[in-house]
Formats: C-alpha cells, structure tokens, sequence
C-alpha cells in the first residue's frame, strides 16, 4: 500500500477528537509532512474543490511552503504579522494579494495555524540590544564585584518584567499552531521570541524525552493496524 495512503487510514481510524501532528504521523510512516497533510484535507473535502483550487492566489503546494516557512519562523522567534504575511504571498503569485486573502488563508489551515497577539518590547530594550552595551554592563558589573570583593557565587538572577505606558505595543502575528502550543505554559514571547532558562531548557528535554518514549507505543499501534488488515484481506478472500 502506497505509505501516503496508509498514513491517512491511520489518522482516519483515530477516535473522533483524538488529536494527532502531521508531522508525528509522517515521522512514524516515513512521508513527507506537506504532502500527508495536503493529502489528508484534500480527501475531506467537499466537491466542488477544484473549481474552487483554480480561484486561490497561491496552488496547495505553495501553501504548503508558505505554512513551512511560518513553522521556521515561529522556530525562530519572529512569527509573521499579517502584513508580511501578505507581502509574501504577494511575492510568491507575483501580483498584489488582498489582506482578505490572509484571513482566507489562515481559515484553509486552522490545523496549522494560529493567530496571537505578542507582548511586544518597550523601545529602550531594543535600543540596549547591541553587543558593544553589553560588553560596558558586563565590564561595569565585575569592576563592581571586585571592588567590594562579591564571590560569583554569591550572585543571583533577578528577572523584573514591566512596561512603559506609552513605549510598548503589542501586534497580531500568525504562529505555527504546533510551534506555538509545544512552548512552555507561562513563557513569554516578545515580538515571537521566547526567552529560555535552563529550568526552561530542562523541560524541553524532558518533554522531548516523554515524545520518544510514547513513539514504541505508536509503532506497536501501526504494527497491529496491518495485522488487522492482514486479517480482513484474508478472511475477505476466503469468502
């Protein structure tokens, strides 16, 4: 059987409301992620989908791409806003795409993305972001340390977040819905990017860990889906 193919029985025999990750799902049967998921919503959906694929700006394949990058991007740190969103999609169909367009679009893929609103930096954390501050704070910290004899291990990490009224504001931006549900609960994201600890950093491992230890158990399952369809394919041709 084409694996494309028994990726999706697989996804179509889960119980209604399970959730499931493409990308999981491609990992176990060795397909691309792009493809299964076009695969799999292009069987659910309703006719009259061709006549409707012909009036879109960009073709299924080039919204696949454009889902990848905004993972990517999600990744990174810096999600897309709407604008840039539709500055893209403008690239891509080579003409001037509407900012209808990107709702549209984020409703052909609610699976893949979401829409939040960031918490934004104040402009004197940008403007301090540069190496050569750094450098001066680090150089102004350790001076102070040896002038009044401060072991480093008597130094701690105080994090004191807040905001100018007036300064700061805050911006839609459309993240991967997989990227963006995978962070820690409680972490903060400043225009997209999270900031990590390594109490954060611990629990990503741990997380990664648990996702290994769950992937016999979905090898097990696929090793059985064949079994049962080793069955019915027999018992189908004895009668």
């Amino acid at each position: 059987m084409d694996p494309i193919q028994e990726a999706i029985e697989y996804i179509e025999s889960r119980r209604a409301g399970d959730k499931f990750s493409y990308r999981q799902v491609a990992k176990i049967f060795g397909v691309d992620r792009t493809t299964l998921s076009r695969r799999h919503r292009g069987a659910q959906q309703p006719q009259g989908t061709e006549a409707a694929e012909h009036r879109r700006n960009l073709n299924p394949q080039q919204e696949d791409e454009l889902i990848g990058y905004i993972e990517g991007t999600t990744r990174d740190g810096v999600p897309p806003t709407r604008s840039v969103l539709r500055n893209f999609g403008s690239a891509v169909a080579q003409y001037e795409v509407s900012d209808s367009w990107v709702t549209r679009f984020q409703h052909r893929h609610p699976d893949e993305l979401i829409t939040k609103w960031d918490t934004s930096m104040d402009r004197e954390r940008h403007l301090a972001d540069n190496k050569r501050k750094y450098e001066l704070y680090f150089n102004l910290l350790h001076s102070k340390m040896r002038e009044h004899r401060i072991e480093e291990r008597n130094t701690y990490n105080i994090d004191k977040k807040g905001f100018f009224v007036g300064i700061a504001h805050r911006r839609k931006r459309i993240f991967s819905k997989a990227v963006y549900e995978s962070k820690e609960q409680g972490d903060d994201w400043h225009g997209g990017a999270v900031f990590y600890s390594p109490r954060k950093l611990a629990s990503v491992r741990a997380r990664k860990a648990a996702e290994l230890d769950e992937a016999p158990e979905l090898q097990l399952q696929k090793a059985r889906d064949k079994e049962r369809k080793a069955a019915e394919a027999a018992e189908k041709k004895r009668s």
